[in-house]
């Protein structure tokens, strides 16, 4: 059922139009560059997600750059079945059984359509899982790093997921090797923080202060027969 929006550069998703239109800058003659409103909404969009927009969109348009976006998004995927192909303890029926269920079901599909920064959780959690079960040490960790350039909300599942994986089997094979995995996260940890704080500390500069809820309970379009 979404085989026409995968390939089509005219079918989009709908929060296309308010995640993805800024991106129109990076086009020829820069349109809405100067527009307050794609300013203000560029600003939400994490640095590595706006960087592959800055890259695509000049060469082939923003509605096909979303096409190319989501396509690495599933070859994200596509890698995670790779590492437990390859590995000993999974193998090849693993591998394609993995990748077949992550890239078939239409709720990671619905998500990773357009290219918008929620498509980057499943394939994100994906990839952690993956190294996970293999297991490879080093392939979870470059999905944490990944999620804090283009959505925070899959590092936190990812991040969580890497902290209950560290403490398993609490005690065995021994304390020794515990503290090595905590080390080992609390460095992961470090360097995500370190990449999300210019966005946390340097964003949105001139967007104005956050609605308080009192100000929200004011506001006709947040009411049960509002918009919102």
């Amino acid at each position: 059922g979404n085989s026409d929006v995968l390939w089509d550069p005219w079918l989009q998703p709908d929060d296309a139009r308010t995640a993805l239109f800024p991106f129109h800058r990076y086009d020829t003659d820069s349109p809405l560059a100067d527009d307050p409103i794609a300013n203000e909404m560029l600003e939400y969009q994490p640095y590595a997600h706006r960087l592959l927009f800055r890259i695509t969109v000049p060469f082939v348009g923003l509605l096909a750059a979303t096409k190319i976006v989501q396509a690495l998004l599933f070859l994200v995927i596509v890698f995670g079945g790779i590492v437990l192909a390859t590995s000993r303890r999974a193998g090849l029926g693993a591998g394609l059984l993995f990748t077949f269920l992550f890239v078939h079901d239409i709720s990671v599909q619905e998500r990773v359509l357009g290219g918008l920064p929620r498509g980057f959780g499943f394939p994100l959690c994906a990839l952690w899982l993956a190294g996970a079960v293999a297991p490879r040490p080093r392939v979870p960790y470059p999905a944490a790093i990944i999620a804090a350039l283009t959505y925070p909300t899959g590092l936190a599942m990812v991040i969580g997921a890497e902290g209950v994986y560290a403490v398993r089997a609490f005690g065995r094979p021994g304390w020794a090797t515990l503290l090595r995995r905590l080390r080992h996260f609390g460095i992961l940890v470090a360097a995500c923080v370190a990449l999300l704080s210019p966005a946390i500390f340097f964003g949105m500069s001139d967007g104005g202060p956050i609605h308080t809820l009192e100000q929200a309970q004011a506001e006709p379009a947040f009411g049960k027969t509002g918009r919102l």
